[in-house]
């Protein structure tokens, strides 16, 4: 339309790490960044010069995996008991500076199709107390996971060990390559890991 103005060239680039993203941003190699929270939002607006912040609601989420065909997972106690342990509000709290809503198999952006927070809170307790009863009765007192060594990631392990640990589990963290996390993920090949930003549009 000639009354819009029009791009000579869109070019994006990507970044292997967020300190490394957030330099090219300050520095005008690129326009755009996605901050970690809003602090950093609010930092950057005073630092950089011409900043401007917008906050929207995520459609990115981080979850645990369990595959259910290898043990310990195979064993519906295991899985309900790592359900019990989490304490979602801690990485709510913690990694997004209190701006987060604990999630269910939807997230809370989808209104209508997710579940109100009071029945979640319902499905999904957090009882440390219940999940070492479940871990004592299917015999599990350790298991180990993988995760993608890149973005926050390493933080959420690291609270999720501790979480396991009040439980009365030993979760062993195990950092991977993210490429190679990548494959194995989608080939279903990981018997348990974390894994970041799973995206979709709408819940169908």
């Amino acid at each position: 339309l000639p009354d819009r103005p029009h791009l000579d060239e869109l070019r994006i680039q990507l970044f292997q790490d967020n300190a490394t993203q957030r330099t090219a941003f300050a520095s005008r190699q690129v326009d755009t960044y996605l901050t970690a929270d809003h602090e950093e939002a609010a930092a950057l607006v005073a630092s950089v010069r011409g900043t401007v912040s917008t906050r929207h609601a995520s459609t990115g989420f981080n979850s645990f995996w369990m595959n259910a065909t290898v043990a310990p997972w195979t064993d519906e106690r295991v899985r309900r008991a790592v359900n019990l342990a989490l304490g979602r509000q801690e990485y709510i709290d913690l990694l997004g500076k209190g701006l987060g809503h604990p999630m269910g198999v939807l997230m809370p952006l989808f209104e209508g199709y997710a579940l109100e927070a009071e029945e979640l809170a319902r499905r999904q307790p957090f009882d440390p107390a219940e999940a070492a009863a479940l871990f004592r009765a299917a015999q599990v007192d350790a298991f180990e996971f993988v995760y993608p060594a890149a973005f926050t990631l390493p933080d959420y392990a690291a609270i999720f060990v501790r979480q396991m640990a009040a439980a009365g589990v030993t979760a062993t963290a195990r950092p991977m390559e993210a490429a190679a996390w990548l494959g194995q993920y989608f080939g279903s090949a990981l018997p348990a890991t974390l894994a970041p930003n799973q995206q979709y549009k709408t819940p169908e």
